[in-house]
């Protein structure tokens, strides 16, 4: 079970690598938290397989790391740049097995790059796409009385 998450932002102050109880090698960073002086997180990496290398890889890459070799982060040091300000999805968990709560950064993101967007959308390509939605958007409004974000609360559920 898990609680609603929250976004806090953090930057890299120790490294650790390990292995996991699975035998994975899996790297450890713990951020203090800009908002909350004198509190720190700890969030969990792994390079089990593909897919936990590239979510692994770009929560390094989100906090500085440039390099690929994990032997620069040996004894615990920051490698040089490994101290950008990122966004820590954070959230409390329930682990049933130790009986408590506990706290888990799910993902680390850049600054603003919580938001994922394949084809994003700016300048002249978002003006060409607005104007061919624009007219259904003023439709809608229109057909709901000119509905704002307040009129909309009536959703049930």
């Amino acid at each position: 079970m898990s609680v609603p998450h929250d976004i806090l932002r953090g930057r890299p102050v120790q490294v650790r690598l390990g292995r996991s109880s699975r035998n994975n090698l899996q790297i450890g960073v713990r951020f203090a938290l800009t908002d909350h002086p004198g509190e720190h997180l700890v969030w969990y990496g792994s390079f089990a397989n593909d897919k936990a290398i590239n979510v692994t890889m770009r929560a390094l890459t989100a906090c500085g790391w440039t390099g690929d070799d994990p032997r620069e982060f040996e004894g615990g040091r920051l490698p040089p740049g490994f101290d950008r300000e990122v966004e820590l999805d954070y959230r409390k968990e329930y682990d049933e097995q130790d009986q408590k709560w506990k706290s888990v950064v799910k993902w680390v993101n850049a600054q603003g790059g919580g938001i994922a967007m394949k084809n994003a959308l700016a300048g002249p390509e978002l003006a060409s796409h607005a104007a061919e939605v624009r007219g259904s958007l003023l439709a809608w409004r229109q057909r709901n009385g000119g509905a704002t974000a307040a009129a909309e609360d009536d959703i049930p559920f």
